[in-house]
């Protein structure tokens, strides 16, 4: 995940992100209205792809042991 910073194109701020490994990768960015919303929402899409993707699911993912990585999720998927 990247600094966010402000998009003249869209009026708004955008923060990237890349995820990487071997034989995988996916980039992109979310928008949000400030710096903080545009990493908040960052980090419930890195949450999405990492918890719920068949990629990520199979590599059996966890924190300290946890199978909750730590990333907000929507409502509907914790």
């Amino acid at each position: 995940m990247y600094q966010p910073f402000f998009s003249d194109e869209y009026k708004a701020y955008v923060c990237q992100y890349k995820i990487s490994k071997q034989d995988y990768l996916d980039e992109g960015r979310v928008i949000g209205e400030d710096m903080l919303q545009a990493i908040y929402l960052a980090m419930i899409k890195l949450g999405v792809i990492l918890s719920h993707t068949d990629y990520w699911k199979k590599e059996n993912l966890s924190w300290y042991g946890d199978k909750n990585l730590g990333f907000p999720l929507p409502d509907h998927l914790n």
